[in-house]
């Protein structure tokens, strides 16, 4: 209830980027670079880079939002950061809000990418997806934590936006016989489960999801930490 009352006078702000990121995303990244002959498995693999990007960058602009208006260096009076609410719990609660508005940005980006595309995918994929996207959030919503505390302008938004247009590039680019499961490999095992129910010799593995969870848990339990004794030392200046 304190996040709804906190931006009641942002949700057409929030709406609207809820449905302008992916659409600004498609046009940039898949329109465009289609009217430059690529192929029509480019825009498959693209669209699967907008289901990743479009609920991280939306996730990243809402949590970055919530900690500047809260604990950012020009509100640090306000009144959730003097409140008898627990800052630990203002964070907790904040990255868990995110994860239910990426869930469903990334429920938009897949029906808007299927409707221009007409590929989709199976229920059972789209809860891979989601899996394997969520994560992820949790990694970027603990830096929008750390940077919407200290710093008000958002340059990081732009770092996360160009690393989210390469990353829709770089996946447009790849070839579906490419997608080969990398299993001595963590990370590139992670990568291979993300997006590579694509192709016909998909085979799922839990493994590296369920460690890059732990790693993702492990990473906002110590920015979580770190940003309470941000908060502490600023308020004892």
């Amino acid at each position: 209830m304190m996040l709804l009352f906190l931006i009641k006078g942002r949700y057409l702000r929030y709406l609207l980027l809820f449905f302008l990121i992916p659409m600004f995303l498609y046009v940039v990244n898949i329109l465009l670079a289609s009217s430059f002959g690529k192929e029509n498995s480019f825009k498959i693999l693209s669209s699967i880079g907008i289901w990743f990007s479009s609920p991280l960058i939306f996730t990243y602009i809402f949590i970055h939002d919530v900690m500047s208006e809260i604990f950012g260096s020009k509100n640090n009076n306000t009144l959730f950061s003097n409140s008898h609410i627990s800052k630990n719990s203002i964070i907790i609660s904040t990255i868990s809000f995110g994860l239910i508005l990426c869930v469903a940005s990334i429920s938009f980006s897949y029906f808007m990418t299927f409707s221009f595309t007409g590929k989709s995918i199976s229920l059972i994929n789209f809860f891979y997806l989601i899996i394997s996207v969520l994560p992820l959030a949790l990694i970027f919503s603990s830096v929008a934590v750390v940077l919407g505390i200290y710093e008000n302008k958002n340059i990081g938004l732009l770092f996360v936006v160009s690393l989210s247009c390469s990353f829709i590039q770089l996946l447009g680019n790849l070839k579906f016989d490419s997608l080969t499961h990398y299993s001595s490999n963590l990370f590139l095992s992670f990568i291979y489960n993300s997006f590579a129910f694509v192709s016909p010799r998909f085979e799922y593995s839990f493994t590296p999801v369920a460690l890059i969870f732990l790693i993702s848990i492990l990473f906002v339990y110590a920015v979580t930490r770190f940003s309470l004794k941000l908060i502490r030392h600023r308020n004892e200046r």
